[in-house]
């Protein structure tokens, strides 16, 4: 994989650039949980925060849960 690098100004990183640094990292999500009524499996969101939680914060980025609607 090519290494990202700041702006050629010296500046800090960009979001995006930081984001895109971690989705170069983190290969694959395992897919532990289970839709039985439809017959497929996904990745939780517990899997993928426990995925990019440690890259995300190397870059000093942080992941803030926010529920806006839940319906049962």
């Amino acid at each position: 994989m090519s290494e990202l690098v700041a702006p050629s100004n010296g500046g800090p990183k960009s979001l995006v650039t930081k984001l895109a640094e971690v989705m170069g990292e983190v290969e694959r999500v395992a897919k532990h949980g289970r839709n039985d009524f439809h017959k497929y499996d996904y990745a939780t969101e517990a899997d993928i925060v426990a995925a990019v939680r440690e890259h995300m914060a190397a870059r000093h980025l942080m992941l803030v849960p926010d529920v806006r609607r839940m319906t049962l």
